[in-house]
């Protein structure tokens, strides 16, 4: 099995991917986002030698999307 392949019994692949999800319903966010998504991106697809620091990138998800409720950018719960 090749580096990267495959998300099952990963568990930082698991919060990138449930992260990425939550991140979908901020429309009107996209670009302040953006960055926070491809890093999300590259936890959940990406090879391991690529990953940032997964605590950050989490920390960075969950202020971010704070943020966009509290500006009523996020489409869906």
């Amino acid at each position: 099995r090749r580096e990267g392949a495959g998300t099952k019994g990963d568990p930082v692949r698991a919060k990138a991917g449930r992260w990425l999800r939550e991140m979908a319903g901020c429309g009107g966010a996209e670009f302040e986002l953006r960055g926070i998504v491809e890093e999300l991106q590259r936890l959940r697809y990406g090879a391991r030698v690529t990953w940032p620091e997964p605590d950050p990138v989490f920390r960075r998800a969950r202020q971010a999307l704070r943020a966009a409720r509290r500006r009523g950018r996020v489409t869906a719960p």
